[in-house]
């Protein structure tokens, strides 16, 4: 059982020619987890706590900081790999897991910066129509329906992932 420094060094010094790289990548996933999970967690604390009433901004930019969480749950476990390749310490199914949460945090970040914008620019071009037309209830659906697509696009990550399990317990 290696110690969590000297793991890393053995890990950085498979490739010497690409040993600044991967102290680079692994100085970049320590800011972006610290700085991406304390503000993520204060985000989501903030909208669930401190929000007494909801608009269709918060309710987009609240599930927006919820795909970005989970991305930054996973990208210690991403860049471990990427250095690693065939990593000897997880299991492959692990990975797959982690793929399906990488596409959902891809698909909801892109999907739900989307409906900000939509929602921005409906507020920012018809200001008095948009209030006849739009409100939370149609946001919600629009947020339900997002999150319909994360699950049917993940679905064939989800697919393979379910399909590799069987093949090793066969």
């Amino acid at each position: 059982q290696m110690m969590n420094g000297t793991c890393i060094i053995f890990i950085c010094n498979r490739n010497p020619k690409l040993e600044w790289y991967c102290y680079l990548l692994i100085l970049v996933c320590l800011f972006t987890l610290l700085t991406g999970f304390l503000g993520n967690i204060l985000a989501l604390r903030h909208y669930v706590y401190c929000m007494k009433t909801w608009t269709t901004n918060t309710i987009f930019l609240f599930n927006l900081a919820l795909c970005d969480f989970t991305w930054t749950l996973v990208a210690p476990f991403s860049v471990y790999y990427n250095i690693q390749k065939f990593a000897i310490y997880f299991s492959q199914e692990f990975y797959h897991i982690i793929g399906v949460l990488f596409s959902i945090n891809i698909y909801g970040s892109v999907y739900f910066l989307t409906l900000i914008s939509f929602d921005r620019y409906i507020g920012a071009v018809h200001p008095i129509s948009s209030l006849t037309w739009w409100d939370k209830e149609k946001a919600v659906f629009c947020t339900i329906g997002v999150w319909i697509f994360i699950a049917i696009a993940s679905g064939p990550e989800i697919y393979y992932t379910v399909a590799a399990r069987r093949q090793h317990s066969l």
